[in-house]
């Protein structure tokens, strides 16, 4: 049915994003930016960038980073929320699923000790990582460290995953919308703290506050946040 959805709704023809496996390294630790709707190609591809900017001594330092892509088109995002709402595994979530398992292989062959694929998603871009994760293995999963901000879906953790982070301001309506997200707890700043649904805003947020304690973890310290 995902696949289908995702011929309805275009996302098959539009689906782009950049892995997370760059030639030449020899890296344990990976970003994964993805998007809400209404974003345009660039404001998906700058993503992962706005974020390394921010944090520039923990998440700046990551040499593979990308984005799974999740395409804009107005009316047929809309269309999308309805597939992803029902549990469909669109393109845009297999896409994020091979991107992570890409990193992870990646980093068995360089042999570390550590993998550490970090992963922030904003918005509708929730919505797809949570359709990404029954693809992933057990064992890929403990390797996720997981911060979602502003999300359509909550990603519920029972101790499946390295780390998980859903941040809902209380001046976002966008994450009462899905009945999947209520009664469940989450971190949830305060409308002073976060003004709004924007991911800027989120990641300002998280620029202030500094990021969750046990989130990041230093290549230097053995395994240990």
């Amino acid at each position: 049915m995902g696949t289908i959805g995702s011929a309805i709704d275009l996302d098959l023809l539009r689906d782009k994003g950049t892995s997370l496996v760059k030639n030449n390294t020899n890296s344990c630790q990976f970003l994964l930016t993805i998007s809400g709707m209404l974003n345009s190609q660039a404001d998906n591809e700058n993503f992962p960038k706005d974020v390394q900017q921010r944090f520039p001594k923990t998440l700046g330092t990551i040499k593979d980073f990308g984005h799974a892509n999740n395409p804009t088109a107005l009316i047929t995002d809309f269309i999308q929320i309805v597939f992803l709402e029902s549990g469909a595994i669109g393109s845009p979530s297999q896409t994020a699923a091979k991107y992570i398992e890409e990193a992870y292989e990646n980093a068995k062959k360089n042999c570390c000790k550590c993998i550490d694929i970090y992963i922030i998603s904003h918005s509708q871009g929730g919505a797809v990582l949570n359709q990404a994760l029954p693809l992933l293995s057990q064992e890929i999963k403990k390797t996720l460290r997981i911060i979602n901000i502003g999300p359509e879906q909550f990603i519920r953790d029972g101790g499946q995953y390295g780390y998980v982070e859903n941040i809902d301001s209380q001046a976002d309506p966008v994450p009462e919308l899905s009945p999947r997200n209520w009664f469940f707890p989450e971190n949830e700043p305060t409308k002073q703290e976060v003004p709004g649904h924007p991911r800027d805003l989120y990641l300002d947020y998280l620029k202030s506050k500094g990021l969750p304690s046990g989130f990041y973890r230093s290549p230097n310290t053995g395994c240990t946040p």
